[in-house]
């Protein structure tokens, strides 16, 4: 009488695999049969991609609506910038974990899952830039800087601003415009004040001058430090200009760094900026930034997409 072999008997058994992901629609997936064979014989498995079709849930209209708050809250400047976007992490986080035990479908998703979106690449390169910064500031350089803006200024407010937002360009390009503008905007207020005018009428120049400068190297803005890890892409090779890749990486600086331009809360030296000037006595708030800084975003984003027209499909 034959002997039955359980692993030959698993192997003609059907196995079929169970996709599920908060916010897409299950899936199944029926094994072929050598690939139970090699799950017998615990040999590794290579399955094609499983698409799984997205799933329009409460949770992500909870979403959306957390966020438009969140916005309506800052453009309307009823709650510090900082308190609403912790309000509405607090709702998002409220609402999967309080809400999810009574409808499911509330889940948005959970705190692990929220630390997975923070890049520690980031935080700890700008964390480093400041580190450095804090020494090279005690040598009085920035305050040499802007001694110099003002005496080759002679006064003049136009020339100072020109002066100020190279000044703040070209230290973006070698920092970070994050830690160029916390540094800038208290030297910057100084000298506005010793002429007599609105520290706002510099400061809005300078930090939107920081954020095209900083698009012309990796660890300019922080979301070239973040495309620039996920795409593999050295500081190099990012100088030289000559990959398809960096070519992609350019059109996606220019849209987050130049568009950032465009709104209070559209890039990191903004924020910075908003949070030192309002210590001082003057608030920037949505509105004003948002009159000054569209038409820019317009013209710079403008300006730098001819630009990457002539250099990567005119000039390759």
């Amino acid at each position: 009488m034959p002997i039955a072999n359980p692993a030959v008997e698993a192997a003609q058994q059907p196995l079929t695999l169970h996709v599920e992901r908060h916010h897409f629609e299950p899936a199944t997936v029926e094994l072929a049969p050598e690939h139970i064979q090699d799950i017998v014989a615990c040999r590794p498995v290579a399955l094609p991609d499983i698409v799984l079709q997205r799933q329009v849930t409460l949770g992500f209209w909870a979403a959306v609506g957390i966020f438009v708050l969140v916005l309506v809250l800052i453009a309307t400047s009823k709650m510090h910038n900082a308190l609403a976007a912790l309000l509405g992490m607090a709702l998002v986080l409220g609402l999967t974990y309080l809400g999810g035990l009574i409808i499911p479908d509330l889940h948005i998703f959970d705190f692990e899952h929220a630390l997975g979106y923070i890049d520690w690449n980031v935080i700890f390169l700008i964390m480093g830039m400041m580190i450095v910064i804090a020494v090279v500031e005690g040598a009085g350089i920035f305050q040499w800087l802007a001694f110099f803006a003002y005496r080759t200024s002679g006064g003049r407010t136009w020339l100072l601003m020109a002066i100020l937002m190279v000044i703040a360009a070209v230290a973006s390009a070698v920092l970070d415009n994050v830690t160029t503008m916390l540094l800038m905007t208290p030297i910057t207020v100084r000298i506005a004040l010793a002429l007599n005018m609105n520290p706002l009428a510099l400061l809005m120049p300078e930090a939107l001058a920081s954020n095209v400068g900083g698009i012309s190297t990796l660890v300019g803005t922080p979301t070239n430090i973040l495309i620039g890890t996920y795409a593999g892409i050295s500081f190099a090779s990012f100088l030289t200009n000559l990959t398809p890749g960096v070519a992609l990486f350019f059109c996606l600086s220019v849209g987050s760094a130049m568009g950032g331009n465009g709104s209070l809360i559209g890039a990191s030296a903004n924020l910075v900026t908003a949070g030192i000037a309002e210590r001082a006595g003057y608030p920037i708030t949505y509105s004003y930034f948002l009159k000054r800084g569209f038409p820019a975003l317009l013209i710079t984003v403008g300006l730098a997409t001819l630009w990457l027209l002539i250099r990567f499909l005119v000039l390759r």
